[in-house]
């Protein structure tokens, strides 16, 4: 619950700066994971223009059933926070691609019961991340986005990787 105000205090504060000379968007995207994470996910976030067509990302990632599976007495959750530079490729028109690149730390969280006995576990770590992406400007405050993220974590002994396909809003403050 701490981890989620924090990230709430930090889309304010980036809201807030918004009156100043910087550029703020603030973001919400839902897609579909594949691969070591699966499953439905929200991102929610904010960016703030750091030079021309170069941006600051703050993201919150939050997944659903990152196992994929459906199985009664399985309760399953990952999150993450995510920090980004990316940078938008502007066009003559409303069509802009991006490109993206940082580092997220994420939480996996499982626990199980049956027959009386109730097993969990929860792993944190750093890893990398990359993606790709267009927005279509549809006015000066809203555009559509459209993008896709790989994620590489680092555990003990052992490098997961997942996909994120996603689609959502971003709205300039």
């Amino acid at each position: 619950m701490k981890k989620i105000l924090a990230c709430v205090t930090v889309l304010v504060v980036l809201g807030a700066m918004s009156t100043s000379l910087y550029a703020v968007n603030l973001f919400g995207n839902v897609g579909l994971a594949a691969s070591d994470l699966e499953g439905l996910f929200i991102d929610v976030g904010a960016e703030i223009e750091i030079t021309n067509n170069f941006y600051g990302q703050v993201l919150f990632d939050y997944y659903f059933s990152p196992t994929g599976e459906d199985i009664e007495g399985l309760d399953d959750s990952a999150y993450g926070f995510n920090f980004y530079g990316v940078y938008k490729f502007t066009g003559a028109g409303p069509l802009n691609l991006f490109a993206k690149a940082g580092v997220h730390y994420t939480t996996v969280k499982m626990s199980a019961s049956g027959g009386g006995i109730s097993i969990s576990a929860e792993s944190s770590d750093f890893g990398l991340a990359g993606g790709l992406g267009v927005e279509y400007s549809m006015s000066e405050q809203v555009a559509l986005v459209l993008g896709a993220t790989a994620k590489l974590i680092f555990s003990e002994g052992d490098t997961g990787n997942w996909f994120k396909f996603y689609g959502g809003l971003n709205f300039r403050l």
